[in-house]
């Protein structure tokens, strides 16, 4: 009889294990459903992650901090309060005062503290802010970002001591993962924003240009020598800022191209983007068309060769922003651009870049 009874109670834990996990999957799965106002807003994005956390795990307070810069602070960049629905941030912890908490972060998956006033990585809390809140029990989720921990997602029980749950560790860990792939997500809106500026920048400045240029020029149209290699130096000035060189972030090269490209312009642009690649090491140039409205067969032979530099010098080449009438152009021609990957928006190319990127650190860590 007690047997049965013993295996009708395990059976029951059983399904209510598996009643859990089925609610935290569904928790993780809505947030990995991010839209775009998540992707450019961070500090949106950290409000839904704290306040699923909290309610998922079951505690009163879950909070997001991220390392500074120099990496001897952590900064909450959102609190949630169960009780008040109340978010707020701005809490600074230095490194020097908590060492054997800090120490931890980099150690552990999750640190899961039954009595976080006495557990090694997280009694120094215990005085100065663990006792005044009423907090009994902590569990910490490290945030890792490019193989070294960017921050914690710290989820904090207030009252008695409580066991945190494999499930509620798993729970935790994975929505650690969402604020790193958050980051991620935000770098790359703010790349794909400055490249946005920059082009547009440029197109200002190249009008401007083109304008001063017009004007010098019949000026000093039956001008000596010396206007003559003016008017040649803004034109090279021109041609300088049509096709600048930006780093978008390590490992990734922008290169915007407005305007024609000729021959002269062409061998100018190849150089200096080999040797950008060259000296900071980038495995990845995104060549950007949009700028580009009419091509025809040298264009495509230019950017062909192009192309084939990058790849012998160990990068790849990325295409973006092929408009229709330009992808039409290059098919009647018969231009091979090889087995290099073509977008038409810029987006889809940073998103590729990333990935490219993505998978050789993860090689070198492994």
């Amino acid at each position: 009889m007690e047997e049965a009874m013993e295996r009708s109670e395990s059976a029951e834990h059983a399904v209510d294990r598996d009643a859990v996990w089925r609610r935290h999957d569904d928790i993780l799965i809505a947030l990995s459903q991010t839209g775009e106002r998540e992707e450019r807003d961070l500090a949106l994005a950290f409000g839904k992650l704290t306040a699923a956390c909290a309610a998922g795990v079951g505690v009163a307070r879950c909070s997001i901090w991220l390392f500074d810069e120099r990496r001897t602070s952590i900064v909450c960049e959102d609190l949630f309060e169960l009780a008040t629905s109340q978010h707020s941030r701005g809490l600074v912890l230095m490194a020097s005062d908590y060492p054997r908490y800090f120490a931890a972060l980099t150690e552990n998956r999750t640190i899961s503290a039954t009595d976080a006033r006495t557990h090694a990585a997280t009694s120094e809390f215990a005085e100065g802010y663990l006792a005044p809140l009423g907090i009994r029990s902590m569990l910490e989720a490290p945030i890792r970002r490019q193989g070294r921990v960017a921050g914690v997602v710290c989820s904090e029980h207030v009252g008695d001591a409580r066991t945190f749950s494999r499930e509620d560790q798993m729970l935790a860990a994975g929505i650690a993962d969402l604020a790193s792939r958050a980051l991620e997500a935000s770098e790359r809106r703010r790349a794909e924003d400055r490249l946005v500026e920059a082009n547009e920048a440029l197109a200002r400045h190249k009008a401007e240009l083109e304008r001063t240029v017009e004007e010098r020029t019949a000026a000093l149209a039956a001008s000596d020598t010396e206007n003559r290699e003016l008017i040649d130096r803004l034109r090279v000035a021109v041609d300088q800022l049509s096709t600048p060189v930006l780093e978008l972030w390590d490992d990734v090269l922008a290169l915007p191209v407005i305007g024609l490209l000729d021959s002269a312009r062409a061998a100018s642009m190849t150089e200096r983007v080999l040797h950008e690649v060259t000296s900071r090491r980038a495995r990845v140039v995104v060549v950007d068309l949009t700028g580009v409205d009419l091509v025809d067969t040298g264009t495509a032979d230019r950017m062909a060769s192009l192309t084939r530099a990058i790849q012998l010098l160990g990068a790849r080449s990325v295409i973006t922003g092929l408009q229709p009438a330009v992808a039409q152009t290059l098919v009647d021609l018969g231009a091979d651009l090889g087995k290099v990957p073509l977008f038409r928006t810029l987006k889809d190319g940073l998103v590729h870049a990333m990935e490219l990127t993505r998978g050789r650190r993860l090689a070198l860590r492994r």
